[in-house]
């Protein structure tokens, strides 16, 4: 455990650089069988759910709401195949943009998966389409222009 801890130490490290304040550390797992990464929050720390549900109190105060948010972890499996390819992605070439995107697919991805909010959904979404072009053979560039739907009239009828 303590080779594969320092193995991945730089990892985690730019990790965290990547996600700055969206967790408070990035950290190797020793729990995680099959999972890519999981978030953990503190002892004391709010649920996902508490999380939630605090949010949507109608008489909130968001100075304390961003004092009692949980401090997320990022707990990290290096035994995936796919962590291990981003690992070796990382350590050939730290500053790819490509990198620095899959490490935020993945962080929003364990977010959705554990539960927790993104935030905003429409840059997840962004991200998901920028990861997909490449795939369908489409210029990253190229714009499209959206066409309003068929389904949805312009007026409403009186």
């Amino acid at each position: 455990m303590e080779e594969r801890k320092a193995r991945f130490e730089n990892f985690c490290k730019l990790v965290k650089a990547i996600l700055d304040k969206k967790v408070e550390k990035a950290t190797v797992s020793n729990s995680l069988v099959s999972s890519l990464c999981c978030i953990v929050t503190s002892t004391y720390g709010w649920t996902a759910n508490m999380e939630c549900i605090m949010k949507a109190q109608t008489l909130r105060d968001n100075f304390i709401m961003g004092y009692m948010m949980p401090k997320k972890h990022l707990e990290i499996n290096p035994d995936q195949p796919i962590v291990e390819t981003l690992h070796q992605e990382v350590e050939a070439e730290k500053n790819d943009k490509a990198v620095k995107d899959l490490v935020v697919l993945l962080f929003k991805t364990v977010l959705l998966s554990s539960d927790f909010s993104l935030g905003d959904h429409q840059t997840y979404s962004n991200c998901i389409y920028c990861m997909i072009k490449p795939g369908q053979g489409t210029d990253e560039d190229e714009v499209t222009a959206e066409e309003p739907s068929a389904a949805v009239p312009d007026e409403i009828p009186p």
